[in-house]
């Protein structure tokens, strides 16, 4: 119910020509309706008498939320016409929504018994996290029209998502059986981990 407005917003967005702010309340109402989901798994491991596996849920869940504040700031700033601020939202709401996505992988391979596998998923997860902070500094530095220290921020945000998308990578290719694939993955993410480590370190000493 929560995501009908989203998706009602998006539609006169897109009926109005702002196709870039339509697709923002899209995401809100994506994000609403991938939150009321988890939830639902929560209250599905509650009465099947698993607590433990419900508070995991409910933190995938919490994951989407802060997914959709985000999404929902996007749609305020872009009607605003701050386009570099509003895409710095747009980023720090799909690393939540990425986040929650390799969380609820985590999960799923717990539940298969997979426990190796998990723990790499929730791994992946906390490195998509780690591109959250930068991006949302960058929307800070955008609003006092400082553009090159947000650039600079966006950089170090897709930086770490890159990583955590290239650990994903690894993860699929060691199911599929392919090993060798699955370690070049692993050293690229982290090379690319290492590599915005040091580009943080640059940008903070600024």
């Amino acid at each position: 119910e929560r995501s009908f407005e989203p998706y009602l917003k998006a539609a006169q967005a897109d009926a109005a020509g702002k196709t870039c702010e339509g697709n923002s309340w899209n995401n809100a109402g994506l994000g609403f309706y991938n939150e009321a989901d988890k939830l639902g798994k929560a209250i599905e491991a509650e009465v099947a008498g698993n607590p433990e596996l419900a508070q995991k849920w409910r933190e995938v869940a919490a994951l989407q939320e802060r997914s959709v504040n985000h999404f929902l700031k996007v749609a305020e700033v872009k009607a605003a016409e701050k386009t570099e601020e509003a895409n710095s939202w747009n980023l720090a709401g799909i690393g939540f929504y990425h986040a929650a996505d390799k969380l609820g992988k985590a999960i799923e391979a717990e539940e298969a018994g997979k426990p190796a596998v998990a723990q790499k998923w929730r791994d992946a997860a906390a490195l998509q996290e780690r591109s959250v902070d930068p991006f949302l500094k960058a929307a800070q530095a955008y609003a006092a029209e400082k553009t090159d220290e947000g650039n600079s921020w966006n950089s170090a945000g897709a930086g770490f998502g890159n990583a955590a998308s290239k650990l994903g990578n690894a993860i699929k290719a060691e199911e599929a059986g392919k090993p060798e694939l699955a370690q070049k993955w692993r050293e690229a993410a982290a090379l690319q981990e290492r590599s915005t480590d040091s580009l943080l370190k640059a940008v903070t000493a600024k």
